[in-house]
């Protein structure tokens, strides 16, 4: 399923980059599927640019949603009218690029917050101004969830005229605890400039029972192939504190071990108040259950809710990207990541790739979704982006610190799929 906003596409001469620009949803249908090394990923192709640069990722998650921005210039337009995306499954969709200026006021569409967060620290709502830059012209909303469930977000105004405030406001009834939903609000005014706004909207739904967050991070968001960490003020999960001491992974370490959805997951940690796991690759994003069995013959279940991706860092406790936790500007540095979602080839749960003798660094396993850096706000290059020899579960993403990056303590933001991680700071030397 695809949906495109807006309908008319008016050129944008402030836009050099892209003067026809349009935005697009498409959506997992579900049902029968080509085949596919990962069976519940549906592959997405696009005739014109990369599309993990353009969606975030080169693959539909099932039941998910991919967005993203599409561009036509002067000669797009006139060549081929717009763009032409495909996928091998049952539909394709052309979307046309239409030659409209602006409207003759040249009014600015405006929102007045960047993105939605919703907690429980704010009764899981918050408000919005939306002004489409006059008091006659109009706007429309459209919402989007990344995955199911939907219709946990109501808006109080979903279409108007001139300037208004909508509030967002999340109902969290029937929600699972300690989960990050996420989706958007896309603002759409046909007559101003920028035709569109899209505002993320992050849902953070408080624990109960077991704690079970990223294992980077220790926030909320889990995603298939992502280190996951389980916290139990109560239960007494294994016997001593133990780790891993081989890769591939042992699924029991002391009498502890841990399944979800009932199949066995990689154990990297236990202890009494603590168990470090790998979530299957096998999981589907959505709804799930993880169990933890303990040496005493105790069975814990705790309701998770798994995400396309969940990116965290692993960070020093002052939140210093590790091993890089100071590099100058232009020098290569390296952090690591978990929770990027599948990659290409797949790799075994709780395994490492195979030897350096056997792949060489170009055949390391690789996010399929997209993987961006910036510090101190501005984009870095990435020169590789990968799971390492050795590690499981863990991506290396070593980059190139912008050259005019200024000295000191620097903010470093990781996104996946366009999904920002936990800040994190690097101290830029000269």
């Amino acid at each position: 399923m695809a949906t495109s906003i807006p309908n008319i596409v008016r050129r944008n001469p402030a836009d050099s980059g892209c003067p026809y620009r349009q935005h697009l949803v498409l959506k997992d249908a579900g049902g029968s599927k080509p085949p596919d090394p990962i069976s519940f990923l549906s592959p997405l192709a696009t005739t014109s640019k990369d599309q993990a640069a353009i969606f975030g990722s080169r693959v539909i998650p099932v039941g998910g949603v991919v967005e993203g921005d599409l561009c036509s210039d002067e000669n797009m337009v006139a060549a081929h009218g717009g763009f032409y995306i495909a996928t091998p499954t049952d539909w394709t969709v052309r979307f046309q690029a239409r030659r409209f200026e602006p409207a003759p006021a040249a009014a600015t569409l405006q929102v007045s917050a960047p993105a939605i967060d919703l907690t429980a620290g704010n009764g899981y709502s918050q408000t919005v101004t939306v002004n489409p830059g006059g008091a006659s012209l109009a706007w429309s909303t459209l919402v989007i969830y990344s995955l199911k469930p939907e219709g946990w977000l109501n808006l109080s105004v979903s279409a108007g005229t001139g300037p208004l405030q909508v509030t967002a406001r999340a109902n969290i009834a029937g929600l699972i605890p300690g989960a990050v939903y996420r989706g958007a609000v896309l603002v759409e005014s046909d007559n101003s400039t920028p035709q569109y706004i899209r505002i993320p909207v992050t849902l953070r739904v408080p624990w109960s029972g077991l704690a079970v967050v990223n294992g980077a991070s220790f926030d909320g968001g889990l995603a298939p192939g992502g280190i996951a960490s389980v916290f139990s003020p109560e239960v007494k999960l294994a016997a001593a504190p133990q780790a891993a001491e081989t890769v591939p992974l042992p699924f029991n370490i002391g009498g502890t071990s841990v399944t979800v959805d009932g199949l066995p997951a990689p154990l990297y940690y236990v202890s009494p108040g603590q168990v470090n796991l790998q979530v299957p690759y096998e999981i589907a994003p959505g709804p799930a259950t993880l169990t933890v069995h303990t040496p005493g013959g105790q069975s814990v279940d705790q309701a998770i809710y798994v995400n396309p991706v969940a990116p965290g860092v692993f960070t020093t406790t002052d939140r210093h990207i590790v091993p890089s936790s100071q590099a100058t500007a232009g020098d290569y540095a390296t952090l690591f990541i978990n929770g990027q979602g599948p990659v290409s080839p797949a790799v075994a749960t709780g395994a490492s790739p195979p030897n350096p003798d056997q792949v060489p660094v170009s055949g390391l396993p690789s996010p399929y979704a997209d993987v961006k850096v910036f510090v101190a706000g501005v984009e870095a290059r990435t020169v590789f982006v990968g799971i390492p020899y050795f590690l499981a579960g863990v991506t290396q993403v070593n980059f190139i610190v912008p050259p005019a990056t200024p000295v000191g303590t620097q903010p470093v933001e990781v996104r996946v799929a366009g999904i920002p991680a936990a800040q994190s700071v690097i101290d830029i030397q000269r």
